[in-house]
């Protein structure tokens, strides 16, 4: 039978990788569907999901673009063409006066929650893991994101793993800004209060 991607390999190593390849083509192939029946390309809905999932202030092309591993006037065309459709505006950055702030029209927000409800079957798939299990599952993914990024393959990492604030103690790891234990319940993906570690 013909494989696509990584096959099981000797080690637990190479059947994790296999396993994260598969479900990344999982979602992909949502969102691709996603995208064709609305009309936008896989990296323009990418923009709309993450201004749909956050307020953030720090929505700009540059940070976006490095967000979604593109380049800026790659990010730039993506952002034109969604301004075009009426899903997304720019608004003077009073930061900079070179830049702009991103954020959805009410038609981009509705997009948006249109393609979380599109993906629920992929939220459903993570509901179905046991309780207990899934943080030792985002624990390890976490990991392999850090891995990544420390390695340069990964450009942004906003998780606790990369983050200064990170503490690893003789009790398990905390948060030395929120002053809280990293159980896997408490640890995060995306954190605003995120500082990339020291080097």
């Amino acid at each position: 039978m013909w494989h696509h991607g990584p096959v099981d390999g000797p080690g637990l190593e190479h059947k994790l990788y296999a396993a994260v390849d598969r479900l990344g083509n999982a979602v992909r192939a949502a969102r691709r569907r996603f995208a064709t029946a609305h009309g936008l390309s896989l990296l323009q809905l990418q923009v709309v999901e993450l201004l749909g999932h956050e307020a953030d202030p720090r929505a700009r092309v540059g940070t976006l673009a490095a967000e979604l591993g593109v380049s800026s006037p790659t990010l730039s065309d993506a952002v034109a063409s969604l301004e075009a459709k009426g899903l997304l505006r720019r608004s003077p950055d009073p930061d900079d006066g070179r830049a702009s702030i991103l954020t959805l029209t009410p038609e981009g927000r509705h997009v948006a929650a249109d393609a979380d409800a599109a993906l629920g079957p992929i939220l459903d798939a993570a509901r179905a893991v046991a309780p207990a299990r899934r943080g030792a599952a985002l624990e390890a993914i976490l990991e392999m994101i850090a891995s990544l990024y420390r390695a340069g393959l990964i450009s942004v990492d906003e998780s606790c793993l990369t983050c200064d604030h990170y503490e690893a103690g003789p009790a398990g790891p905390s948060c030395a800004l929120l002053g809280i234990a990293l159980r896997p319940e408490n640890l995060r993906v995306r954190c605003p209060d995120h500082v990339p570690v020291s080097a």
